[in-house]
């Protein structure tokens, strides 16, 4: 199937893309952390093909004690989480586009033609795939026997989880200019909450596809085409009665989710993604600074700029300290409390972009190799 696309996909854009930048100066050499808590792989191995041409976000999930993950080639695998060993294979007939998502007994994955797979979790056997109106950059989202998928025409397609029948489909509507890759949907009760490339987030309802409310959180500023591009392209997190969401060249807001009202409101600019504890809400800009809000009123608790110009991956939460990646293959560990280091290790050139993974203190990195580490804090 062919593709109409209005608009182009600005993927020399990131800092992080070093096909379409010339070669960075060497950056200084990071300081020791003092006192450092000593961390233990639990595991490693190559479970999948180099992403480090394609930027799409190639987030795996977890559902029990599997797995699961996607790359280039179409090929999706299931792992054991304690080990590593493999339980299945799956290729798909078109290369994946985005990470993958579980729930109801299924994998789904979306592929380059604008298809989403639905794979059976014990066996990987294709239960159904269906068109897309075009093709998604990250993963679905699962929730109450459906299955959102937003797409790079700024639609957000709800579809029955059980044959892949489409529900309902959001159309907001896709800019002439954006960022390669894209951030899920994510649903508290009957709504679904979703950003988009024009600075937007939408609130749907779940049942109808209707829309409750709208807030933009960034505008473009400035004259040339980079500066132009504004988007939600960090997953929104949803924690309470607040929605939390940062943008590219735009900002880190708390949205009340039943109206969309600002609670309050910061700028950044961010890509990687955003993290949120009881008590504060953790955010990497594009420059790698790592910020620390309250999480009631924005008030900033305190900053970190010892990682500056090593292009971080999203902070994830791990006890009480955060975890992020860095482009030369180290994984950082700092306090919740004020943002000192707590821990380090290194574990390959390789950039590490997606996200970390925590599952029951174990914290999962996927290297843009195709590396899968799974580390853990001494206790």
């Amino acid at each position: 199937m062919s593709f109409k696309k209005p608009f182009i996909l600005a993927i020399c854009a990131m800092p992080f893309i070093a096909a379409c930048t010339s070669k960075q100066s060497s950056l200084p050499p990071l300081a020791p952390v003092t006192s450092s808590v000593p961390v233990n792989t639990v595991w490693y191995k190559h479970i999948n093909a180099s992403t480090k041409i394609d930027f799409t976000k190639f987030t795996p999930a977890v559902d029990g004690s599997q797995l699961f993950a996607s790359d280039v080639n179409g090929d999706v695998g299931s792992f054991q989480l304690n080990n590593g060993s493999d339980n299945w294979r799956t290729r798909l007939k078109k290369a994946a586009s985005g990470g993958v998502a579980v729930g109801g007994g299924a994998v789904y994955v979306p592929t380059v033609n604008g298809e989403l797979y639905a794979l059976n979790e014990q066996n990987g056997a294709v239960l159904w795939h269906v068109t897309l109106p075009d093709q998604s950059n990250t993963a679905a989202t699962y929730a109450n026997g459906q299955v959102y998928v937003k797409t790079i025409d700024g639609k957000l397609v709800a579809l029955n989880a059980s044959n892949g029948q489409t529900v309902w489909t959001y159309d907001e509507g896709a800019t002439e200019l954006q960022l390669l890759g894209s951030s899920r949907a994510v649903v508290s009760g009957n709504t679904v909450i979703a950003g988009f490339s024009d600075g937007k987030v939408d609130a749907i309802n779940a049942n109808n596809g209707q829309l409750i409310w709208q807030t933009i959180v960034a505008t473009p500023q400035g004259f040339s085409d980079v500066s132009q591009m504004v988007g939600v392209f960090a997953d929104p997190v949803i924690s309470g009665n607040a929605v939390y969401v940062a943008s590219y060249h735009g900002t880190i807001s708390a949205l009340d989710l039943s109206s969309g009202r600002m609670i309050w409101q910061h700028p950044i600019s961010n890509y990687a993604g955003i993290a949120v504890d009881d008590d504060s809400v953790f955010a990497t800009n594009t420059g790698g600074t790592i910020f620390a809000y309250s999480k009631d009123d924005g008030t900033v608790l305190w900053k970190q700029s010892a990682l500056h110009g090593r292009e971080l991956s999203g902070p994830a939460i791990n006890g009480s300290n955060i975890v992020l990646g860095d482009n030369e293959g180290n994984v950082h560990w700092l306090s919740e409390q004020d943002g000192h280091f707590t821990a380090r290790t290194f574990v390959g050139k390789s950039p590490i972009a997606v996200t970390p993974l925590v599952v029951s203190g174990n914290v999962i990195v996927l290297s843009q190799n195709g590396n899968v580490f799974v580390l853990r804090l001494a206790a």
